[in-house]
């Protein structure tokens, strides 16, 4: 099972490809230059997520309390669902003792690593490598109560010797709050429910970058890399959990560039397309597209989508210190494909991990580097400051990061 908790890893963004000594796209560190970046990033409290419909909702996992769990746990009368079963089909397949949501809060903090390394005034090396700090808290609300009066009248409407069913349908004692708890790991076989935290490093990037032009005021460049698999992936029998990778191997390839129209006002631009090699992974096996939560795994071949991210950005160079930068960023992954015996299940684990995600961004960014090259300071380092927010999305969650990252070159 991919619960929507998996989508807050997802959106928090580190040190990528656009590790350069300046600001502009195309450039990369002189020969023999090397840089070191160190990134902090804070997320706001995540509580709403981006539904398939693009429509922000809480954060979610809807839970349906039917005969088969609760004859499961034994909360009511094992001969009253086998009566129920035999004269009464119908009312045995409606039966619910109510619809609970288990909402979740989350909240990330992220280190991360970079460092860059000339090989040439051309061709630049770098990896990046995030540690993880995510706590998630759960909560079981119910949505809609029982539908004992629904099925005590088709039980009646089957026939006047029904009558007592209908009767002791009607005496059915309402289950308590705790009850969802006790579904949870007696029935769908997840370990219980509550507040999770958990540390550790992601996914390890490795690329390289390389500049195709020698113009003054603009350049273009390109780069690719591969992303391994060195983050710990989501426990399938914890609800709660996040992983802090998706334990696939990832190559990609970016281009982009950028222009200075004056020695205030600057554009740059970049897409990447990234392929993830397909692995066979084992997972719950939803049966339904509103209640994911399943009681049995099974064996599925993964074979995920391509990823398309894509930046544009403005740089107002207000002093040789001071650069102002606001940013559009837009990720696309398509929906992925799943392979296994469990049609339904493959349909529904596929409609669900199609995303798409718009992200407004501002940076603010002090650097001296103008100042080294100029001779007046001795060492080139850049800090800046980065408040970013999701506009809208699809499968992805709804959240603010805020980040501060300090790079240094010698």
């Amino acid at each position: 099972m991919k619960t929507k908790l998996r989508y807050i890893i997802a959106v928090i963004v580190l040190i990528k490809a656009t590790l350069a000594w300046s600001t502009p796209y195309y450039q990369t560190l002189p020969k023999n230059v090397r840089l070191i970046a160190v990134r902090h990033v804070l997320s706001s409290e995540i509580t709403n997520f981006y539904e398939p419909t693009m429509n922000s909702g809480p954060l979610t996992i809807k839970a349906n309390i039917n005969t088969e769990a609760l004859k499961s746990i034994q909360a009511l009368d094992e001969f009253y669902f086998y009566k129920l079963k035999k004269y009464s089909p119908e009312a045995y397949d409606k039966f619910s003792a109510g619809i609970w949501s288990i909402d979740a809060k989350a909240k990330a903090t992220v280190f991360g690593i970079g460092g860059a390394y000339g090989f040439t005034d051309r061709l630049t090396g770098f990896f990046a490598l995030p540690y993880y700090d995510v706590k998630v808290s759960l909560k079981a609300n119910r949505i809609t109560g029982n539908n004992y009066d629904e099925v005590s009248d088709i039980i009646r409407s089957s026939g006047g010797s029904l009558r007592g069913l209908s009767l002791e349908t009607n005496d059915l004692p309402d289950p308590t709050g705790e009850l969802i708890q006790s579904v949870i790991v007696n029935y769908y076989g997840y370990q219980p429910g509550g507040d999770w935290e958990g540390k550790g490093y992601g996914d390890l990037e490795l690329a390289l970058k390389y500049r195709l032009t020698d113009w003054k005021d603009s350049g273009l460049a390109i780069s690719g890399g591969a992303i391994l698999p060195t983050g710990k992936v989501q426990n399938e029998d914890i609800i709660q959990d996040v992983g802090f990778g998706d334990g696939l191997v990832g190559i990609y390839g970016e281009f982009g560039g950028g222009k200075a129209f004056s020695s205030l006002f600057s554009i740059n631009g970049w897409v990447r397309g990234q392929y993830r090699f397909p692995i066979t992974v084992e997972k719950r096996i939803p049966e339904n597209f509103d209640f994911i939560l399943s009681a049995n795994k099974g064996s599925f071949r993964f074979i995920p989508g391509v990823k398309i991210e894509s930046s544009f950005s403005l740089g107002f160079q207000l002093t040789d210190w001071i650069n102002i930068v606001p940013e559009y960023l837009y990720t696309y992954i398509q929906a992925s494909e799943f392979k296994s015996p469990y049609t339904l299940a493959n349909t529904i684990l596929g409609y669900k991990s199609e995303e798409e995600k718009h992200v407004g961004k501002f940076n603010f960014e002090i650097s001296s580097v103008n100042t080294y090259l100029k001779g007046n300071i001795p060492i080139p380092f850049t800090a800046i400051i980065s408040v970013e927010k999701t506009l809208r999305g699809k499968n992805t969650a709804d959240l603010t990061l805020g980040s501060l990252e300090f790079r240094l070159l010698f």
